[in-house]
């Protein structure tokens, strides 16, 4: 299982976890004016704004794990991984020199490492490691499979 698999597994479960909480929040207060068209309404409207957004985050993250899942990679080699970039929200990728195609190119893995306390990959448990990486075409990002 690469990174990028184990990353979106784990935004799945929190994500789902979010909505049945966030859709209980809202439908607890609202069980007995359900039967009402005002409460019915003010609990539909509660609904689209709140849980709809993050349905469409839980969707995302199964669309991406499911092609993560099956994604065939290219050029598979170890590297080892000493430069970082940074992305939104302490969210932080690795720039990989990987041998394609004969010549080296600089090539970025997702942002999906983080350095904060509640991560699902940590950054420093990657800098400087030596690990097998793959190179998705379709996406142009290299993709870390396992530490060697």
């Amino acid at each position: 299982m690469n990174h990028n698999v184990k990353y979106y597994k784990v935004n799945i479960f929190i994500t789902l976890g979010l909505f049945i909480f966030f859709f209980l929040l809202i439908l607890v207060p609202f069980i007995g004016a359900l039967d009402t068209k005002e409460g019915f309404g003010s609990y539909i409207t509660m609904s689209i704004m709140i849980c709809v957004p993050i349905l469409l985050m839980c969707i995302y993250y199964v669309v991406r794990y499911t092609y993560y899942k099956k994604v065939s990679l290219k050029y598979i080699q170890e590297v080892k991984l000493e430069k970082t970039y940074p992305f939104f929200n302490h969210m932080s990728g690795f720039v990989v020199a990987m041998n394609i195609n004969g010549s080296m190119r600089k090539i970025d893995t997702k942002a999906i490492y983080s350095s904060s306390m509640f991560t699902i990959l940590s950054l420093d448990e990657f800098i400087g490691e030596v690990v097998e990486v793959g190179y998705d075409e379709k996406n142009d990002v290299a993709v870390i499979i396992r530490k060697v």
